[in-house]
């Protein structure tokens, strides 16, 4: 893993951890993963796709991008981010709320 991969990720995990005011070992004990997938991310190896994809879980965030961020897949271009993170959360949507989330995006005037 290329230190510019681990460096990146090790800044985004810290401030997701700050985020939600967890250290190392709440936050393994919460996404149930062995405190050491932690501390050898610290000492710059990566976790795999099973921990990432515990990692996504417990920030409510999309595995693609914990799998990106780790170094797992290629990296998108920022503007394609952006989509992918608004399709996914349109996914997670319960289906009740879709309609209004549409028409709030809807609503926002273009540039």
């Amino acid at each position: 893993m290329d230190q510019e991969t681990v460096e990146s990720f090790l800044k985004w995990l810290d401030s997701e951890l700050a985020k939600e005011n967890l250290s190392d070992s709440q936050f393994a004990a919460k996404a149930k993963l062995s405190h050491t997938v932690i501390s050898k991310a610290r000492r710059g190896k990566l976790p795999g796709w099973d921990a990432c994809a515990k990692i996504a879980i417990t920030f409510q965030m999309d595995p693609m991008e914990v799998f990106r961020i780790a170094g797992l897949l290629p990296k998108v271009p920022e503007t394609t981010q952006e989509l992918e993170r608004l399709k996914y959360a349109c996914e997670v949507l319960p289906q009740k709320y879709r309609a209004v989330a549409l028409r709030l995006i809807q609503a926002i005037p273009e540039e």
